[in-house]
């Protein structure tokens, strides 16, 4: 019988020297390659990442969230014995349910497809212990979620629900721990003291702000005129315990004694192996540190417009004051929201606010037209000479679809147009990677040697301030639609979007028109050549395209839906706020 062995990552033990191997990842091919002679090999074509495939996760995954909420929510509360409302489990839980169901769903359906177009019957599972994965809270999670050995064991538990006739084989290896380690907790000696100062006096302010994207002066402002004194509240880490295999195995057994053959059999069989131990194990020791927390008691508002993801502490403070009534304020903190059907579409922050607040678009009435937070501004009589490209990252692998594969696509869409540029415009030229793919995907070293291959003179930056940038560039080209374009779009540098898909199939209907603007008035392309043709007619003077008319009509239209700029932003919040609620 042919032996077709999957190989999930570039780890050597995951391969079969004697046999047939299938690669998921060419980086990881290749990786193997350089360590393995006579290696027997093919690449699998991708798990699909079409707007159709994402479609039609997002309608499976929304629903069954929704069903595996109550029964997560269901077991914690019996497990804890605390008396916290659907609204506060919704905020301690659901950005992480969220992922854990996105991370699954992506495992179990590339496996599925692996077992029937491939036919896989052979793996190699790594004997590592489980406490070496498990999760200190949510941030840890996420951070650490490509990890080759957390990948491995995904799969082994795909195969094993999916498939009785594949061979899975332990190997027994030496695990070195490679974890990172994600810390949120205050390094700011000065705040802390102040805080531990100011507490008696603050501990009863109405008005709580954490991680407002609104900077440092707004949040002082904004507490001075609501006649309360200014408190920050500290950065803090959840409670580290050991994690207890012996607990988690009875909580398996007791919840879940038959694992069903199903998508939904395979996230509740990994539940109590992936489930944070902030969320099990410390999770009464986290709800009493937050009591014993120099923090507000009694706040009427808490507002965060980043803090609601990863933060697991401040999500459980949170969560005790919703119980007790406090109103929960979120805030937009990046592009796609309002506009892209997948990515930022129905978040968990905009079902669990009592307002949320955006940059501009509104589609009901709990979700409130605000403005743009960050203090991004125009520049005025601009001399800078560089053209810079500014790239969207890749994602971690947290996605339903294959963001690998996808991300290759975007990739090559850009390599593209730099070959289509007037050569001498190579010499000014900045491709500008966002700053994650330093320290996880190694994407520079991509464009070196696209650079090198092609004896291109461009320079190539990674990390750098962005309204430094911003001033020495004359033309700004946006490879995504997200922030860093809106905030283009403010400095009022001439800007082209060459967007990162090939059409307008994930912008919602309703948000449609506002792009088509941008088509229309040769503002947006989607296709590398006819975005490199129209910049190198316009990098001479592009100032003189950039200010006619038509141009700036395109252009005001689109910022006030998507990023509205305020004056006075904490006059702007306080007299939002007290339009909703009474006295703050």
């Amino acid at each position: 019988m042919q032996i077709n062995h999957f190989v999930s990552s570039s780890l050597e033990e995951n391969v079969d020297i004697k046999n047939l191997n299938y690669f998921l990842y060419e980086n990881d091919l290749n990786i193997i390659k350089k360590k393995t002679n006579n290696l027997n090999y093919k690449l699998v074509k991708p798990f699909f990442y079409d707007s159709e495939f994402k479609k039609t996760s997002i309608d499976q995954i929304s629903k069954l969230e929704e069903k595996y909420f109550f029964k997560l929510q269901k077991i914690l509360s019996e497990i804890h014995k605390v008396e916290f409302s659907e609204k506060a489990w919704r905020v301690i839980l659901c950005n992480w349910l969220r992922k854990y169901i996105y991370i699954l769903y992506n495992r179990y359906f590339t496996a599925k497809h692996l077992l029937q177009n491939y036919n896989i019957n052979s793996y190699n599972e790594l004997s590592i212990e489980k406490e070496n994965f498990i999760s200190e809270n949510s941030l840890d999670f996420i951070s650490n979620i490509d990890n080759p050995y957390i990948d491995n064991f995904l799969f082994s538990e795909a195969f094993k629900i999916l498939s009785d006739k594949i061979s899975i084989k332990t190997k027994n290896i030496k695990f070195v721990k490679s974890r990172k380690k994600v810390f949120l907790i205050s390094k700011n000696k000065i705040k802390n003291l102040y805080n531990k100062i100011i507490y008696p006096i603050a501990k009863n302010n109405d008005l709580v702000l954490h991680s407002s994207y609104m900077g440092f002066k707004n949040d002082l402002l904004i507490q001075i005129k609501n006649k309360q004194v200014p408190f920050f509240l500290s950065n803090e880490d959840t409670i580290v315990t050991k994690f207890n295999i012996k607990f988690r195995e009875d909580c398996k057994n007791r919840y879940f004694p038959k694992s069903q053959i199903s998508f939904e059999g395979y996230l509740d069989k990994l539940l109590f192996s992936l489930l944070p131990i902030s969320f099990l194990e410390s999770f009464k020791l986290n709800i009493d540190k937050t009591e014993r927390l120099n923090w507000p008691k009694k706040p009427q508002i808490i507002f965060s417009a980043n803090s609601f993801e990863y933060d697991d502490l401040f999500k459980i403070w949170a969560a005790s004051k919703i119980t007790k009534n406090s109103k929960i304020i979120f805030a937009q903190h990046g592009g796609n929201y309002g506009t892209n059907r997948f990515l930022a579409n129905n978040t968990v922050e905009e079902q669990v606010a009592d307002i949320f607040l955006t940059w501009g678009w509104t589609d009901n009435k709990k979700k409130k037209a605000f403005y743009f937070l960050k203090k991004t501004k125009k520049i005025n009589n601009n001399k800078g000479k560089k053209i810079t490209l500014f790239l969207n990252s890749q994602n971690s692998r947290i996605l339903p679809w294959d963001v690998v594969y996808e991300y290759n696509d975007y990739r090559q869409k850009f390599m593209n147009l730099v070959k289509q540029l007037n050569f001498s415009i190579h010499e000014n030229l900045v491709v500008k990677l966002h700053p994650v793919n330093k320290t996880k995907f190694q994407e520079k070293n991509n464009w070196i040697k696209f650079k090198e291959r092609n004896n291109f003179n461009f320079s190539i930056l990674q990390t750098a301030k962005v309204d430094k940038i911003f001033k020495n560039s004359k033309l700004l080209i946006c490879g995504t639609d997200t922030t860093i374009y809106l905030e283009s779009l403010i400095t009022g540098i001439p800007t082209i979007l060459l967007f990162q898909n090939n059409n307008l199939d994930e912008i919602k209907k309703s948000e449609l028109k506002n792009y088509k603007i941008l088509e229309e008035h040769g503002l947006l392309y989607f296709d590398a050549q006819k975005a490199a043709k129209k910049i190198n007619e316009i990098v001479l003077n592009p100032n003189d395209w950039w200010q006619q008319d038509k141009i700036q009509y395109a252009i005001q239209n689109f910022k006030d839906n998507y990023v509205r700029q305020s004056n006075n932003l904490s006059n702007d919040f306080l007299r939002l706020i007290k339009n909703y609620f009474v006295k703050v």
